[in-house]
């Protein structure tokens, strides 16, 4: 496309491009898929600070790597699910690809003696979510390099051995996501299969290999209230094991469906460009569902409502609002937040409270013995206009 401008050559046979002729919007057919196993990524443009990222309360040289692209499930909130229909639409082939691992390898090799990396960064969608020989596969492969390593996947695409293996080569970080504590919420309107009490059992799996991870939720989608918020809340308090909170709001991308759940009931509108993730709600939605404000508000302390006893959830609550008392507040337990459980580094003992008793104070990272609930927050009735 940039040699056709610069040539002032025809856009007509350039496949996969929109452009205008006069007023009208030309759209030509999607060309096939690449395949992912031909090309080795250039960073050679970049500059050399670039490289640096912190991990677990270090700053690692570290190289980005795609081991597959796409992914095989259907979370509403995501766009990877829109590549696979569009790509079946398009006859242009499956979206979801994976790299043959003798080709892995030999990137990996290339990757290391070009740029010398002490870490690596699997940016794929769900690591996992893929055979579990072809894991098994990875591991025997990667005992080559053994550099440490981080990737984000999903707690029920693992199991204790491949979890062992996957330290034994070096994983040393992993986010977790699980985006909604309430049951029906997150398999009804999410498409998240899984029950709470599945996917605790796995985090106690997870907990006992020894592999630092992070839990990733995300707040303020579609027809959320402050109740399905706090059930996230009171789930993840049943997690054991896990050093970090990251916690982002619902950003609508275009080609998802809770986008058009959210378009349909008027909560935002359809010309609404989503540039990057969102740092405010982007949705307009009645009580008793949560506004942009009462979202922002949680944001701020929602690790807080997670660490921290119910006895304290009162004075957290003021906390939630951006104006001198609240801040004051959330300068306060922040800071205990950060001594106690962010530590210095992922390998810092953490300080653990234990549940009904202010003040009390324990190192075992088992001491949470909370109910968690499966509780349904609407009517069967009521999800439909949450659903596509």
């Amino acid at each position: 496309m940039a040699k056709a401008i610069r040539l002032n050559n025809p856009l007509n046979n350039i496949p996969g491009i929109w452009y205008k002729d006069s007023d009208d919007v030309i759209k030509n057919n999607r060309g096939p898929l690449m395949d992912i196993n031909d090309s080795i990524p250039d960073f050679s443009l970049f500059e050399d600070a670039r490289f640096n990222r912190p991990m677990g309360g270090k700053i690692f040289r570290t190289i980005p790597v795609e081991t597959y692209r796409g992914c095989p499930f259907q979370c509403t909130y995501c766009n990877s699910p829109m590549q696979t229909t569009k790509s079946r639409e398009s006859e242009i082939g499956n979206f979801l690809r994976r790299k043959d691992m003798k080709i892995l390898r030999k990137e990996l090799r290339f990757l290391i003696d070009r740029y010398s990396p002490e870490f690596l960064y699997f940016i794929d969608d769900s690591f996992t979510a893929r055979n579990k020989n072809e894991v098994m596969d990875f591991c025997d492969m990667y005992e080559e390099f053994k550099l440490p390593f981080w990737f984000n996947t999903r707690p029920e695409t693992t199991n204790s051995i491949m979890m062992k293996k996957l330290k034994e080569v070096g994983a040393f970080r992993i986010s977790f996501g699980i985006e909604s504590g309430n049951e029906q919420y997150r398999i009804k309107v999410l498409k998240r299969n899984g029950s709470n009490a599945q996917i605790k059992e796995k985090f106690d799996m997870i907990a006992k290999c020894g592999i630092p991870f992070s839990l990733n939720l995300i707040i303020g989608m579609p027809g959320e209230t402050r109740d399905l918020i706090m059930d996230t809340v009171r789930f993840s308090r049943t997690i054991i094991g896990y050093d970090t909170i990251t916690v982002s709001i619902f950003t609508p991308y275009n080609g998802t469906v809770l986008r058009d759940v959210a378009v349909n009931n008027g909560w935002l509108d359809s010309d609404y460009i989503t540039k990057h993730t969102t740092s405010s709600s982007a949705l307009k939605m009645p009580p008793p569902m949560l506004s942009s404000q009462e979202i922002d508000g949680l944001m701020r302390v929602l690790p807080l409502y997670i660490y921290f006893p119910e006895s304290e959830w009162s004075k957290i609550e003021v906390a939630e609002k951006d104006d001198r008392e609240g801040n004051k507040i959330l300068e306060y337990y922040s800071k205990i937040y950060k001594d106690d459980f962010l530590k210095e580094n992922q390998f810092d003992e953490k300080v653990i409270i234990v549940d009904g008793s202010t003040g009390c104070k324990s190192n075992p990272k088992d001491s949470f013995r909370l109910v968690y609930s499966s509780e349904e927050r609407y009517n069967e009735s009521d999800l439909s206009f949450l659903t596509m």
